[in-house]
């Protein structure tokens, strides 16, 4: 596969008969911001292809959530998939089929012991799932899928799942319950292309890394100093593979842990920080340095903190969220800079819930790829996953993109840096006008997804940056 076409976006098509547990699957990879094509709720397939066509023109992955137990029912998510990339001017589309082929009485009981499924009731269980038996065909990689993963029991579908949610190597499981390895097509090297083995699992967390991006809002700050030869425009700047290498695997684009971190980045810490926070509201983390104070560099270079101008907008905000900070300064700047900020926030209280503040000893080391395509080594990400449970209600607004973890892209606001000694800069105002459409559009309704809104978000904040003469 040729390394410009390596594919940004997964479109996993779910195999299985009612009562495999297709949606329960599907339901971990909405969590993390996949876009769940479900027919159950859509009501059918029209409306589902309608909606996938959407979701992949966003830039989303998506999940089909429905039985597609042949040929003729998988075809039209690979028909779909290829009519993005040819007509809509879209990137590569990763097609995977993950196959739950658990024993078909396992499924009946399943079935019937659902009281509120949408469209097959407990009595019908046993004759609908015997007639789609009848008609079962097993997806395989002729039908246009670059790969298919067959799970034989739940626990072992639930690895693959977790593998492809979190991008890391896939756990033992148990030989008879998983397929054998599958071959995925890598990007090729300077000079030759070749193909790994990966056991099925480990197939499934293959998504061809995303190019480390740094969006950086305001022009001249932090540019990159791969911008001019990456080919970058406006404020999206890729960085390069290494020079003459391999573009990096999945394990590289993982963040990388610091001696202190006790927890992995894609499980939840001993810290479940909205755990006793009211769900109807969403969780807003602000960056501090460079979003609402001066930058870093600014106060290493003048020795003393700044607030930004405009910072007594942020009362608006907080009957829409709970207001928190995820900074990669230290414990003691950050006790510095909360009483700095609020101050200049004006009188009411306090702004931040001190349960949602998170310093340096909570991030990550930036991921290997960060640092081959230019990064410093001591570069940090912020992943949300190990303090959040709730991860569609979670927003952080950061003025660096590449503080994203992958999969956690959709979360993040950018929000322009701060201009050093710009006293006319209005751009917390403008960020507090879209904060405060964003959590008008998603709704109090807890289910609601804050991550549906944020490029717009950004994409307005970007607009709204002075352009300088």
């Amino acid at each position: 596969m040729p390394a410009d076409s390596q594919p940004h976006q997964i479109l996993l098509c779910l195999v299985g008969l009612p009562g495999s547990g297709k949606s329960t699957l599907a339901e971990k990879f909405r969590q993390i911001g996949w876009q769940v094509i479900c027919q159950d709720v859509l009501g059918n397939r029209k409306a589902c292809e309608a909606s996938c066509s959407q979701a992949l023109a966003a830039g989303r992955s998506v999940v089909i959530d429905r039985c597609n137990f042949d040929c003729m029912q998988r075809s039209h998510w690979i028909k779909l998939a290829r009519q993005h990339q040819q007509h809509n001017g879209g990137g590569m589309v990763h097609l995977l089929a993950l196959c739950l082929q658990l024993p078909v009485e396992e499924c009946v009981a399943r079935a019937e012991r659902r009281g509120n499924h949408a469209t097959l009731a407990p009595g019908d269980a046993a004759e609908v799932i015997s007639r789609m038996w009848a008609q079962w065909q097993q997806p395989t990689t002729h039908e246009g899928f670059h790969s298919v993963l067959l799970a034989r029991s739940s626990a072992a579908a639930d690895e693959m799942a977790a593998a492809c949610l979190y991008h890391i190597p896939h756990p033992t499981a148990a030989k008879q319950d998983v397929e054998p390895a599958v071959h995925l097509p890598l990007a090729a090297a300077a000079g030759g292309a070749g193909q790994r083995q990966l056991s099925p699992a480990a197939a499934a967390a293959y998504q061809p890394p995303h190019q480390r991006q740094r969006l950086q809002q305001s022009q001249a700050v932090h540019t990159s100093a791969h911008a001019s030869a990456a080919g970058g425009s406006g404020n999206i700047v890729p960085f390069p593979a290494r020079q003459g290498g391999q573009p990096p695997g999945p394990e590289d684009d993982l963040p990388r842990r610091h001696p202190w971190t006790k927890h992995r980045h894609d499980v939840l810490s001993s810290r479940v920080l909205d755990a006793g926070v009211d769900p109807q509201r969403p969780v807003l983390l602000f960056d501090a340095n460079g979003v609402l104070t001066s930058h870093t560099s600014v106060r290493r270079s003048t020795g003393q903190h700044e607030a930004r101008p405009g910072l007594h907008h942020l009362r608006r905000l907080l009957p829409h969220y709970h207001i928190g900070l995820f900074s990669s300064a230290s414990k003691k700047t950050i006790d510095v800079a909360v009483p700095l900020i609020e101050a200049a926030a004006g009188p009411g209280g306090q702004l931040f819930d001190r349960r949602l503040i998170l310093n340096r000893t909570d991030t990550f080391l930036a991921p290997a790829a960060h640092v081959a395509g230019g990064g410093k080594d001591h570069d940090t990400v912020k992943p949300l996953t190990p303090y959040f449970s709730r991860l569609h209600r979670v927003l952080l607004v950061d003025d660096d993109a590449h503080k994203s973890v992958v999969g956690e892209e959709h979360n993040m606001v950018l929000m322009p840096s701060w201009q050093e000694g710009d006293k006319q800069d209005a751009m917390v105002e403008r960020l507090v006008d879209v904060l405060v459409a964003l959590a008008e559009s998603v709704g109090a309704d807890e289910s609601g997804d804050v991550r549906n809104w944020t490029a717009q978000a950004s994409a307005q904040l970007k607009e709204a940056v002075p352009v300088v003469a």
